[in-house]
């Protein structure tokens, strides 16, 4: 799944950070599922994991949100809330979702590959 982290906010970090410590060899691991990375982070195997939430805090892992975005909805045209412009999570606790698995990897590959 690309997102902003992948395509704005990682590049922006990593540009600054490998300017300021240019003695720092970087090993990105982007085809990890949440839980791997936390696996990773848990056991030394990995220093800093940008992942998708939500999250319960582990013992010994710390939490920083860089930024906090919106997330889009789609709806049928005949859902109650169809014609709102915004919508609180709790407005649609009853409805199935179809949604992707925390068990997949946070980049998705194309069906060609």
């Amino acid at each position: 799944m690309i997102t902003s982290a992948t395509t704005e906010l990682l590049p922006a970090i990593l540009s600054r950070y490998t300017v300021d410590y240019p003695e720092v060899r970087l090993n990105i691991a982007g085809d990890l599922t949440t839980p791997q990375y936390i696996e990773r982070l848990l056991d030394g195997r990995s220093d800093v994991g940008v992942i998708r939430g939500p999250l319960d805090v582990n013992e010994g892992l710390t939490i920083e949100l860089p930024r906090q975005e919106p997330i889009g909805l789609l709806l049928s045209a005949d859902h109650p809330r169809a014609e709102h412009l915004e919508i609180e999570m709790s407005d649609l606790r009853n409805d199935w979702f179809v949604s992707l698995p925390a068990t997949l990897p946070a980049i998705i590959y194309s069906a060609g590959r």
